[in-house]
């Protein structure tokens, strides 16, 4: 798991959800947001989108995106 959680950017927060932990991470070379999904029974999931896209959850989450300069 250390390898993938190297591979999805910079770490920016952790989200508790009642399903799940999310661990959200920022590529910059990509300019897009990765979602590390932690679910029950030792498994994961990854979910990728643009910084556009995941404009409403950045408002849900109370989220702040370091600057991409």
């Amino acid at each position: 798991m250390n390898n993938i959680k190297n591979d999805l950017g910079e770490f920016i927060s952790t989200v508790h959800n009642p399903e799940c932990v999310v661990e959200v991470y920022l590529d910059r070379d990509k300019d897009e947001i990765n979602e590390l999904k932690c679910l029950n029974q030792n498994r994961y999931k990854v979910y990728n989108y643009s910084i556009t896209e995941y404009a409403e959850h950045i408002r849900r989450y109370n989220l702040v995106i370091p600057s991409l300069s």
